[in-house]
Order: C-alpha cells, then sequence, then structure tokens
C-alpha cells in the first residue's frame, strides 16, 4: 500500500525557515523566555506541520506522577471570543466535561490547567478566525485577553494562521510591542534565482519518492516542465503535493506506473482546475516569465502580502530576473 505523499516529510527551504522559527520559540521559551510570536503564510504552506512536528519534538512527560505538557495545541475558534478561546484551552487539555461556563469561569478554568501541567507555549492554529468575522473590538478584546494570558502565566504565545491575522496588531498596540517581528511563509517566487532552483528541489524530491514506489516520472530538472508545474502550483509545495498526488491516482486508474505530462494535465484538471489561466500542461499555454511572476504576485496581492525584497539581480530585457536551469 502506498504512503500518501503529504505523509512524507520534506525540509524545504521555506518550510525549514519556519520551522526553524517556530522551534527557536519553543526552546526559548522553555529556557524560561515569555514570548508572542506569529507564524503566518498563505494556504497549502506547511503550517500545520509545523504545528505537528513541534508537538513531536516536544512531547508531554511526568514529574513525580504530574503530567508536564511544555506546548500545548489549540485550534481558534470560528467565532472567538474569551469564552470560546478559554473552553478551546480546556478542552485541548482536560476532555471531561464540566458543565457550561461564564467567560471568566472558562478563563480561570483555562489558567489552572495551564498552570497545573505547566505548559510554556500555548499555540493557537487558525488565528487568522480572530479577523475573520468579529469587528476590531473584538479583536481588540481577544488581542488583550491573550496578552493578559501570556503576562499571568509568563508563557509564550505562537499564534499561526494566513496573513490576514496581522490585523490582530492593529488594534492592540499593546499586543503588537509585545510580539516580534511575523514571520511569513511565502510561495517560492519564480522572480528570484535561488527560489527556482529550491522549488526545483521540491519537484526532484517528489520525483525520488515516487520512483521509490515505482513511477516512472519525467525528469524535474527539465526547465520547460519545472514552469509548468510552477504555473500550477503558484509556487506552493502542498499544492506541488496536491498534484503528484492526485497524478498518481490517475495513474492508478489507467493501471500504469508512468506519470506523464499528459498524466499532469488530467491531474490539474480534476485536482486544480483553473478557467481564467487555463492547463499550464497544455502545449499552447502561456509560460513566460512575465506571467509566471504576475502570478505570483496576484497570489500574494489576494492575501494581502507584498512580494519580499530581493538583492538585485540581472534581468532581462522584460525586468525580469531570467532563471537558469535546475540543479
Amino acid at each position: 500500500m502506498f504512503q500518501p505523499l503529504s505523509t512524507q516529510r520534506v525540509m524545504h527551504e521555506q518550510f525549514q525557515r519556519a520551522y526553524d522559527f517556530a522551534r527557536d520559540i519553543v526552546e526559548r521559551s522553555k529556557d524560561g523566555e515569555r514570548l508572542i510570536a506569529f507564524l503566518l503564510g498563505i494556504q497549502r504552506q506547511g503550517k500545520t506541520l509545523v504545528s505537528e512536528l513541534l508537538l513531536q519534538d516536544s512531547p508531554a512527560y511526568s514529574v513525580q506522577g504530574v503530567q508536564v505538557i511544555p506546548i500545548v495545541r489549540v485550534v481558534t475558534p470560528t467565532r472567538p471570543t474569551k469564552k470560546s478561546m478559554a473552553e478551546a484551552i480546556i478542552a485541548a487539555l482536560d476532555k471531561r466535561c464540566y458543565g457550561r461556563y461564564t467567560a471568566d469561569q472558562a478563563t480561570a478554568r483555562a489558567i489552572f490547567l495551564l498552570k497545573t501541567a505547566q505548559v510554556r507555549v500555548l499555540l493557537f492554529d487558525e488565528i487568522q478566525h480572530v479577523v475573520e468575522r468579529n469587528t476590531a473590538k473584538s479583536w481588540y478584546e481577544v488581542a488583550d485577553w491573550l496578552k493578559t494570558l501570556s503576562d499571568e502565566l509568563r508563557l509564550s504565545l505562537l499564534l499561526i494562521g494566513l496573513p490576514a491575522a496581522r490585523e490582530i496588531l492593529s488594534v492592540n498596540h499593546q499586543l503588537r510591542d509585545r510580539a516580534i517581528t511575523p514571520h511569513i511563509i511565502y510561495p517560492y517566487n519564480w522572480n528570484c534565482p535561488q527560489d527556482i532552483v529550491q522549488f526545483c528541489r521540491c519537484l526532484v524530491s517528489i520525483s525520488n519518492l515516487l520512483a521509490q514506489q515505482g513511477y516512472v516520472v519525467p525528469s524535474m530538472r527539465n526547465i520547460d516542465l519545472v514552469r509548468r508545474c510552477y504555473a500550477a502550483t503558484h509556487g506552493r509545495y502542498g499544492m506541488v503535493v496536491k498534484l503528484f498526488e492526485e497524478a498518481r491516482h490517475q495513474a492508478q486508474k489507467a493501471k500504469v506506473m508512468t506519470i506523464s505530462v499528459e498524466t499532469l494535465a488530467d491531474a490539474f484538471r480534476v485536482s486544480l482546475g483553473d478557467e481564467v489561466n487555463g492547463n499550464p500542461f497544455e502545449a499552447d499555454a502561456d509560460l513566460s516569465d512575465s506571467v509566471l511572476v504576475q502570478r505570483y504576485v496576484a497570489l500574494l496581492s489576494e492575501s494581502g502580502l507584498r512580494a519580499p525584497r530581493q538583492k538585485q539581480k540581472q534581468k532581462n530585457a522584460s525586468g525580469v530576473i531570467a532563471p537558469a536551469g535546475c540543479p
């Protein structure tokens, strides 16, 4: 039985940076520091996997019969309030049901459980929920509640989610002043040669995993194919996994062990279909540098991000940094 590609850990550069950032927060917190940090990125960038790895790195343990939990992961409620946030902490630490709480009772119970478990890092996933449905006033209240919780317990907050979560800092300056600079996980940028190299390595890693399972995959060092994969995924490793998972499924349905460009075209149509930009695996697809850069910029813009600044590089006549071949 084949393992899903999504379960195979590939520590590509953007993911490694994010993991190192989060791991450093955890280690500093264990040493007694109190930090507030945001780890943000658009969808399919590996944020959930970072959370899972942090929990694996810092498992619970017992000291004289008392369970110590260094890091607790909580999923932010879809309609966050002080009460629902506290109840989410309670649910993560104590599965027993004690009836209904007021906001103050829930907060007191959450604080008691966090103290008892000697939690050093409280990790909230999907923290963008705070700003998605609430008003600026409620953003402030939840942010102030988080700040107070961190202050009272002297524990760190690691807040993970979509870039929209930065709005929390805009309404609560006390939280902003306590927080370190947010770490943003960006897709790989076609306008940056180093990013193109790293994206190539992601594709090579995926093709190697498929080869180990017996599949024949076209060379991922072919720059034309790399362009097509980039156009399909906009430089996001999670979308690369989704594309090739579907391609493998298409091959299985056809009872073949070869994943061809035609297979990738079918996989894109089924799993990533884009009516606006068309199928990048079709022969007449526009894969010019300017088009690929425009798609990258558009993806960032949709999430409220700007492309990170790059060191000045030699550009071609169109103003786009020309890619070299893959390593």
